[in-house]
């Protein structure tokens, strides 16, 4: 599938400049799926969403990734490379959104649990809370549908720790893909870690840095040659670089 045009890659940037980051994912998801509207996206689930923005980068930028770490025990700086079919997750991107999907059901220790997968407007809500257990507290009151134990309807608090950990592990397990994860490990110190990837905000940070590079082609070749925006952005990446490298002779 074509990606987006530069024309239009520029456009959203200049547009995302002042949204949140969640706002931003969501314009990066139009450029990806266009024919849907912002609602519907706003409820894709979060797997589904990061799945197609996984597809959105392979299309502008190409299939493998430049990424930067620091261990968190020595500090050391590691570069690394990571190709987007390693970050692709079986399922990830299938099925309905998660306003509209299926109900998911759990149960354990008396307990009976409707849920659904949580979408952009549930990590939004919770997006404020510097703590992760009251966030994952709160998103899993926005993604529970029906608590129940014998017989009678309960709410999120009612249920124990051991309960309420094991319904989000079920929340994590229906919606392959919406935390991805990196095994790292220190060439310096071999400690081993885990991070995650906010596929997101590094599409964004890497569309920010194409568009100053791509202006700064701009810049250079309507002051050479007198062209406009639209017809230097139109030229391919090998005739820009080409006529580039010939105003520099």
């Amino acid at each position: 599938m074509r990606g987006p045009s530069a024309e239009t890659l520029l456009d959203l940037w200049e547009r995302g400049l002042d949204h949140a980051p969640m706002s931003r994912n969501l314009m990066l998801l139009r450029a990806s799926a266009p024919e849907a509207t912002r609602e519907e996206l706003e409820h894709w689930s979060v797997g589904r969403r990061d799945a197609a923005l996984l597809d959105l980068r392979a299309q502008v930028f190409g299939e493998v990734l430049q990424a930067l770490a620091s261990c968190p025990s020595c500090g050391e700086r590691l570069e690394i490379e990571l190709d987007v079919d390693d970050l692709r997750v079986a399922g990830a991107g299938a099925g309905a959104a998660a306003k509209d999907g299926p109900r998911h059901d759990w149960s354990g220790g008396g307990y009976r649990v409707s849920f659904r997968a949580p979408d952009s407007t549930d990590l939004e809500a919770i997006a404020a809370e510097t703590d992760p257990v009251t966030a994952e507290h709160a998103l899993f009151e926005r993604c529970a549908i029906r608590i129940e134990k014998d017989g009678r309807d309960l709410t999120p608090g009612d249920l124990t720790e051991e309960a309420a950990r094991a319904v989000s592990d079920a929340m994590e397990a229906v919606d392959p893909g919406a935390d991805l994860r990196l095994r790292l490990a220190c060439p310096g110190c071999s400690h081993r870690w885990e991070a995650t990837l906010d596929i997101g905000s590094f599409l964004w940070r890497e569309l920010g840095a194409w568009a100053a590079r791509a202006l700064h082609e701009v810049h250079v070749l309507a002051s050479a040659y007198g062209w406009s925006e639209r017809e230097i952005l139109g030229l391919g990446a090998v005739r820009r670089r080409t006529y580039l490298e010939l105003v520099s002779e």
